[in-house]
């Protein structure tokens, strides 16, 4: 169909040069090639069924080969058409977008140069920073062997010694004035001299057991302590002369104990708890005391002790 429209425009394209009138010297010639295209209000104007325009002639030789250009049917809406819409010459028509140059370089702005760092020199490092780390040891955890609480043991008492003898009667005679104090009466003083002779009693009980009358003049002789009385004045033999102390006696033997103070204390409960030694031994006429204690091996208790309470200070 578009051919057929296309040869159509092109034959009235003909008929119109063909009636160029006859003065015109060019009108001899035929329809000039370099001739423009017809403008669109002379095609529309021609009619290729008008009767007076080419009824009878037929197809113009020269049309197969003209060099016009084809013009599609405006009567058509085809997407082809260029109906109103003149060919674009050389400097014409759409113009492609060219694209913008895309050099990362050219269109970034040109940052302000900033201050190069200055320049950190290499830590040196040490051998043993640089030489390579080993493994860390894993030791087996160690187990801790269970453990077991020793058997207690008793402390060992030095039996011989005298600074542990002296202890157990200091603690003796320290009991026996809180009870005293506990039963109203006044706590007796500890005399110097009193001890010293508790002590050499002590050591005769540990052959003699007994209130030997001459065992405790011979220990009052040793040491001159108390009162002499001349026996010549009694018109008896100066052999029978003797120092008086003024004091009495409570003996005791097979105490025990772990240490000095229970020792002490357990003698100053076997006073106590004896009523016949309590009653001069916790009686308030007498104020001063003296104890000594003695321990001997092989014999029959082994601990001995000897107290002294007196109505006078003989020192």
């Amino acid at each position: 169909m578009k051919k057929l429209i296309a040869i159509i425009l092109a034959l009235s394209l003909v008929l119109v040069g063909c009636t160029v009138p006859d003065s015109d010297p060019a009108a001899s010639s035929g329809p000039d090639l370099h001739q423009s295209a017809p403008s669109e209000s002379q095609s529309s104007q021609t009619d290729p069924t008008d009767p007076l325009e080419g009824e009878n002639a037929g197809p113009d030789p020269s049309a197969t080969t003209s060099t016009s250009p084809t013009v599609p049917d405006p009567s058509e809406n085809s997407t082809e058409s260029t109906e109103g819409i003149e060919p674009a010459g050389p400097n014409e028509g759409t113009t492609p977008t060219e694209p913008k140059p895309t050099s990362p370089q050219a269109t970034e702005k040109p940052t302000t140069p900033t201050t190069p760092p200055e320049e950190t020199k290499p830590k040196p490092t040490t051998p043993s920073e640089t030489a390579p780390t080993q493994p860390p040891e894993t030791t087996p955890e160690e187990t801790e062997p269970p453990t077991t609480e020793p058997e207690e043991t008793e402390p060992q008492i030095d039996k011989d010694s005298y600074e542990f003898k002296r202890q157990v009667a200091q603690y003796a005679a320290q009991y026996i004035n809180q009870y005293r104090v506990a039963a109203g009466v006044p706590a007796c003083t500890i005399l110097p001299g009193m001890t010293l002779v508790a002590e050499y009693r002590a050591d005769q009980l540990t052959y003699n057991y007994s209130h030997d009358t001459a065992d405790k003049r011979e220990a009052l002789a040793y040491y001159e302590y108390g009162k002499w009385v001349d026996a010549t004045l009694a018109g008896l033999d100066a052999s029978k002369s003797y120092y008086d102390a003024e004091a009495s006696e409570a003996i005791c033997a097979g105490f025990e104990g772990k240490t000095a103070e229970e020792m002490g204390k357990y003698i100053a409960d076997l006073c106590r708890n004896s009523s016949s030694h309590w009653s001069y031994v916790g009686s308030s006429k007498f104020s001063y005391i003296g104890i000594g204690v003695e321990y001997r091996a092989g014999t029959a208790y082994g601990w001995y002790g000897c107290i002294m309470v007196g109505r006078t200070n003989y020192g």
